[in-house]
């Protein structure tokens, strides 16, 4: 269990404390993600289930120098090779500081035939050979990436990439003895003679990319974790919002990672229809206890996103300040406001001032920003208090006041999470809603309570379309969030949304000839370019992958793998010359 956080790392910025916040200072405990030991492990299951059964190639050729000096070459092509892929382990584990990656596979193969031609030293070879790597006998893969990750004082998340760690089981002759493949009888010499000999030669081609694997991999990753840095101008009607997140605190235990996030809020300018004051009121409360369940104790769950009463209160002002909710309605419900219309809303006195349609209009005049609380059936409500709904129309050849109407209370907001987006909606609620009868001097009394009826439908025509929009929701492969429990913290300063990873829709990754062997190709499902194979330096330097044939031609540049397969082919030399 996480427990209650401690930071790890902090950004150093001039941080406000408790108070007023001025417009553009850095707000540190603005929302946070984190991701639970159980959240790892299951990620670390849907990762395994990208892994295809199987990879089939056509045809596989190449060929390799049987010493460095030497000119000649061996070449093979291996026809209707499939490879059969069996995941046994893949895991995810948090621990103090980094994250630990296993995977391990049983592969087993068959080909419809192997030839090697070629002349080596004083040896000719025309072998055709069966291959079978038998499921009930697979090689063993185990794969171990370890990572470190740390927050800097400039804000920005450094990844480090330990060199991977790769064991392959005792690979056995993988081509099946016969009179027609001599070269079986080759490697089940030297096989004899040393039984890592097969593993030696993959290492030798493995080698240098697994080396540079791990710094090939950090480059991405910080890219990645860099998108955090977030820096956008939020439009909504005539006004606008800049909004800046950044990361502002980092933690990795065995229980889990716990990332925290900044933020910096601005309108893009004050509007003179607010009188804005020096900023939102904040309370600088730190970062909330988090753990394997929700607060309740009632949901166990695999990741969680938190939201703070400051982040919503400063959003909230800022779009106050700069002006969105300060709208004049012409048109409600898609028809043209006028004194017939306005007559519903305002009851039989309105109506008798009218008795025949003239135009009118509403202004919506909000004097104090709205602020949040969280402490509901709803994940987030909206406090507005002092708002003024005024009409005005077309009285004696003028446009006049008539009246205003004054709002307090609440507006819920709900926040569904799908798999793919989250889609805020307004929930009114009238009896958690107050109408005053603010300002007339030519109605009566109780001109107000036809209003609350139309409310929903007054609030659709004077927001702004785009002040809650959907959210796209990241996901990769198929891997994305289910559904979300919201909870609030016991103090009431913090929302979460409480999910598991959805993994249904993950389908394996389509990998398939020159892609599966890391040779070239467009990059679709490319896992040569996954460990730095590019066509600008091949797959590890000189054990390259040469054009776009998916020729590989991997040097035996160890003196004891060159002198191992020359005595091999003395020794088959030998037997053959056996009477």
């Amino acid at each position: 269990m996480l427990g209650r956080m401690t930071i790890l790392s902090l950004v150093s910025l001039s941080f406000a404390t408790a108070g007023t916040l001025t417009p553009g200072d850095p707000l540190p405990q603005a929302a946070a993600v984190q991701i639970t030991a159980a959240g790892f492990s299951n990620l670390g299951g849907a990762v395994g289930q990208l892994v295809p059964e199987s990879i089939v190639e056509d045809l596989v050729e190449g060929d390799f120098s049987c010493d460095d000096t030497s000119t000649q070459k061996l070449s093979y092509t291996v026809t209707n090779l499939e490879l059969f892929l069996n995941v046994a382990r893949s895991e995810i584990i948090p621990s103090d500081g980094r994250l630990d990656v296993y995977l391990g596979l049983e592969a087993s193969a068959t080909a419809e035939k192997v030839r090697v031609t070629g002349k080596c030293s004083f040896l000719t070879f025309n072998e055709t050979c069966d291959l079978d790597i038998p499921a009930e006998d697979p090689i063993l893969i185990d794969l171990h990436i370890g990572l470190s990750m740390a927050l800097s004082d400039a804000g920005v998340i450094e990844v480090t990439v330990d060199e991977p760690e790769l064991t392959l089981s005792p690979i056995d002759n993988p081509l099946v003895e016969s009179a027609k493949c001599g070269m079986s009888d080759v490697i089940a010499w030297q096989l004899e003679n040393d039984p890592e000999f097969i593993n030696n030669l993959i290492w030798e081609f493995l080698g240098p990319t697994l080396s540079d694997l791990g710094p090939t991999l950090e480059e991405p990753l910080e890219e990645a974790l860099a998108s955090l840095n977030l820096s956008t101008s939020l439009a909504l009607g005539e006004a606008s919002v800049d909004l800046a997140l950044f990361p502002s605190a980092l933690e990795l235990t065995t229980g889990g990672m716990f990332l925290g996030l900044g933020a910096e809020i601005a309108p893009s300018a004050i509007s003179e229809c607010v009188e804005a004051g020096d900023g939102p009121e904040v309370t600088m409360g730190g970062w909330p206890t988090v753990g394997e369940r929700s607060w309740d104790g009632a949901i166990e769950h695999d990741a969680a996103i938190l939201l703070s009463k400051d982040f919503t209160d400063a959003l909230l002002w800022s779009v106050w300040a700069g002006g969105a909710l300060c709208v004049e309605v012409n048109e409600l419900a898609g028809a043209s406001l006028g004194t017939s219309l306005l007559g519903q809303l305002f009851g039989e006195d309105f109506q008798a001032l009218f008795p025949e349609d003239a135009p009118a209009g509403l202004k919506i005049d909000p004097r104090l920003p709205p602020t949040s609380h969280f402490d509901g059936e709803m994940p987030l409500y909206l406090d507005v208090a002092g708002l003024g709904i005024g009409a005005a129309a077309d009285l004696d050849h003028r446009m006049a006041r008539i009246c205003e109407v004054g709002l307090d209370g609440s507006i819920g907001v709900a926040l569904p999470i799908t798999e793919s987006a989250l889609t805020p909606e307004l929930i009114i609620d009238e009896e958690a809603l107050a109408f005053s009868e603010a300002w007339t001097e030519l109605l009566g009394p109780g001109y107000s309570e036809g209003v609350a009826g139309f409310l929903p439908t007054v609030i659709g025509s004077v927001l702004p379309a785009d002040l809650l929009p959907t959210v796209a929701l990241p996901s990769w492969q198929g891997i994305g969030l289910g559904a979300a429990d919201w909870q609030a913290s016991d103090d009431g300063q913090w929302v979460a949304a409480y999910a598991t990873l959805s993994t249904e829709a993950v389908t394996p990754l389509e990998i398939a000839g020159c892609d599966a062997l890391g040779c070239g190709g467009d990059g679709g499902g490319d896992l040569g370019s996954v460990i730095g194979c590019d066509d600008s330096s091949g797959c590890g330097g000189d054990a390259g992958c040469e054009d776009s044939s998916c020729v590989s031609s991997p040097r035996l540049r160890f003196p004891g793998g060159r002198l191992l397969l020359f005595t091999g082919f003395i020794a088959l030399a030998m037997r053959r010359r056996k009477p």
